[in-house]
């Protein structure tokens, strides 16, 4: 059960990294194509 734990975890920060890297990507990319 720790296992199966510690792994969901890992997993879910993976996500929210991931998510927070395309958000940032899309905000910088929208402000480029705003700003030209």
């Amino acid at each position: 059960m720790n296992d199966s734990t510690e792994g969901g975890f890992i997993s879910f920060g993976s996500w929210i990294i991931s998510s927070k890297n395309g958000l940032f990507l899309d905000v910088f990319s929208f402000l480029i194509t705003f700003e030209f």
